[in-house]
Order: C-alpha cells, then structure tokens, then sequence
C-alpha cells in the first residue's frame, strides 16, 4: 500500500516514513533508511520521521547519529513517548545513565502503560544504584507485560544480589 502511495504521489512524506518502518522490520536496512531520509527530506518537521530515523541509524550502528535524530524528533514534539524512550535506551548503553534515567521517566510520564519504558527507566535505576526503585520499575513491567524475559532477569539478579534469593528464584 505504501509504495503504491508513493508511486501516486511521491512527495507524500508519510507514506515514506510508514514504508521505511516496514523495512526497518523487515530488516531491510538501506531500504529503509533511503525512505526514512526521503521522508525528512520532504518535511524536515516531521518528528515521527527523526525518530524512526534514530531507531534504523541504532540498527545500523550508528548510535550518536541516532542520537541526534531522537533530539531533533523531540525539539518538534517534546512529548513524544517512542523518542523519549529511544533516546533514554541509546544513552544507558552509551553509559550516561542519569541522562537515560530523565527521557526514560519523561516517557513514562507521558504514557504510564509503556513497558518498554518502564524496563529501561528500571535499567537506568539499577545502573545508578537505586535497586528498590529498580525493583519496583520491573515489577511494574513485568504487570504490563507479564513473562517479559529481560524484566524477569533482571529483577532476579537485583534480587539475588540483595541475598533475596528465595524471591529472585521465582523470577
């Protein structure tokens, strides 16, 4: 639907974001990175874009790149979940976790059902020490998305750690 959409009316910047997403999942990276930068090209405010963007520049190894375009997409739309959650998961492994820590609870703010923000707003927790808050962010996660793996482990880890080891068994 997408590419006949462009193929109709090329200059359709949404239609390029929406197409390169699909590739992105498809794993067709220089696809769709080729649409997503077509798309900003067309309309360079277009936040949905920077932060798709961001998302294949990451898969593409090119995390300060991705950085930048999860920046520009919340200059456009400071209340952007996905942006805020994605720029707060690309700090935390760059190791900037009090940085993380800000987007990735500006996210949950923004949408407290997000459980992809909740477990990297509880990474960045673990990261700068704060286990029972951490603990408490992958219980949260593990309530929205229940048998969530990488929740599950981590919470067991904390909790071994924390010689809890009766509660971290079941986790």
């Amino acid at each position: 639907h997408y590419e006949a959409a462009i193929r109709h009316r090329p200059d359709l910047a949404s239609a390029h974001n929406n197409l390169g997403v699909v590739l992105l999942e498809q794993g067709r990276l220089d696809d769709a990175l080729a649409h997503l930068r077509r798309a900003i090209q067309i309309k360079p405010g277009y936040a949905n874009a920077h932060n798709s963007l961001g998302k294949a520049l990451i898969r593409q190894g090119h995390p300060v790149e991705a950085v930048a375009e999860f920046e520009t997409s919340l200059r456009l739309e400071p209340d952007q979940p996905d942006a805020q959650n994605n720029l707060g998961g690309v700090l935390w492994n760059q190791g900037k976790f009090a940085d993380a820590l800000v987007h990735c609870q500006a996210a949950v703010r923004v949408r407290p059902d997000f459980p992809e923000a909740h477990f990297n707003l509880g990474m960045a927790l673990a990261a700068l020490g704060r286990a029972p808050e951490a603990v408490a962010e992958f219980n949260l996660v593990l309530k929205l998305k229940p048998g969530f793996a990488p929740a599950q482990y981590h919470l067991g880890m904390i909790l071994a750690g924390e010689q809890k080891t009766g509660d971290a068994l079941q986790h």
